[in-house]
């Protein structure tokens, strides 16, 4: 009878064993099927996109770039040629002059081999003022050929774009002529830098339905981060868990504001508020980081001389916080909406 006991105790054994081998091995089939499919379609698409940018124009060597130290070059007088020489050609669409006080105008002469309609977008969207000139293809004489856009977070909404969170506007080419673009920026609060890139219009919505997934999704993350780092602090008192929250909390205020979310849903009417949210918010975030990282590395004991380093920084923050909230357009208090130049 114990025989008979211990073979069917090994044989149960063996049969668990064997469930569970084909439950691993049918999560792991399910798991490579699921791979497979992703990479079928991240390679169909990356084939479908390839044959678009063939398809539709490119900024690549379309851009020149004038910097004005005087803030004072106005639109009529880069039609009128009044600056001939002075746009330099730049090899990209990304430029950064860090903080300057001048203003920039970029000039877009794009090419193109088929018609159609596409939007430009630029970036990053916390500029102080943005005027964005669209002239029709092949048509680019006098200040009427040009439809004016303006944006920047010193000013409300971008009314006559197709975004305001993205900075976008509406661009058509034509097939065998140039449609030319100016781009005045002016920004004295924060380092200038300015990012352009031109897309299909029809596809607009799958573009802002993907940058949506992928910011809610982030966002997402970052708040279950910040909320497990407090469910910790609950069960265990130790100081390193809300100094890790609020340094998570820094992070994610930094990217509302950096992607324009505190412009939309904040500071629609304060653009100097909005420049001393995203500085105050960077300092603020940093700071909590290294006092957090103080703590979890015991500093203190292993390394004082980094330690006091870190302090250091620390006292910094409230100097930083001062210097975000005063400007060149006035401090956080100036309710100014619109410049005039």
């Amino acid at each position: 009878m114990e025989n008979i006991a211990e073979n069917r105790n090994d044989q149960t054994l063996n049969d668990n064993k064997t469930k569970g081998m084909i439950g691993v091995a049918s999560h792991g089939s399910l798991s490579a099927a699921i791979f497979l499919l992703l990479l079928v379609h991240f390679l169909g698409t990356g084939k479908l996109a390839a044959q678009e940018m063939v398809k539709s124009p490119s900024l690549a060597g379309s851009a020149s770039v004038l910097i004005d130290p005087s803030l004072k070059v106005s639109f009529e007088d880069i039609l009128r040629d009044n600056y001939p020489g002075e746009f330099k050609p730049i090899a990209n669409t990304s430029l950064n002059i860090g903080f300057r006080k001048a203003a920039i105008w970029v000039k877009l002469s794009i090419p193109s081999e088929t018609s159609g309609e596409g939007f430009l977008t630029f970036t990053p969207n916390y500029l102080d003022f943005v005027d964005i000139f669209v002239a029709k293809p092949g048509v680019d004489n006098t200040v009427s050929d040009f439809v004016k856009y303006e944006a920047g977070d010193h000013r409300r909404l971008l009314k006559n774009g197709i975004s305001g969170i993205d900075s976008a506007v509406a661009v058509s080419y034509s097939q065998g002529k140039n449609t030319t673009v100016y781009i005045h920026v002016i920004n004295q609060n924060s380092a200038t830098q300015l990012n352009l890139d031109l897309g299909l219009l029809y596809k607009r919505s799958q573009d802002s339905a993907s940058k949506g997934l992928l910011y809610g999704t982030w966002f997402g993350g970052m708040f279950i981060l910040l909320l497990t780092q407090l469910v910790f602090f609950f069960f265990s008192r130790k100081s390193e868990y809300p100094l890790l929250a609020l340094s998570t909390l820094g992070v994610i205020m930094i990217y509302f504001g950096n992607l324009g979310l505190s412009h939309v849903y904040l500071f629609s009417r304060w653009g100097a508020g909005n420049d001393a949210f995203i500085g105050f918010s960077a300092w603020a975030g940093l700071a909590a980081s290294a006092l957090a990282y103080m703590k979890i590395l015991n500093l203190r004991r292993y390394a004082p001389k980094v330690r006091f380093f870190l302090f250091f920084y620390c006292f910094l923050w409230p100097c930083g916080c001062w210097l975000c909230s005063n400007g060149q357009y006035g401090c956080i208090w100036s309710f100014r909406i619109d410049f005039e130049y």
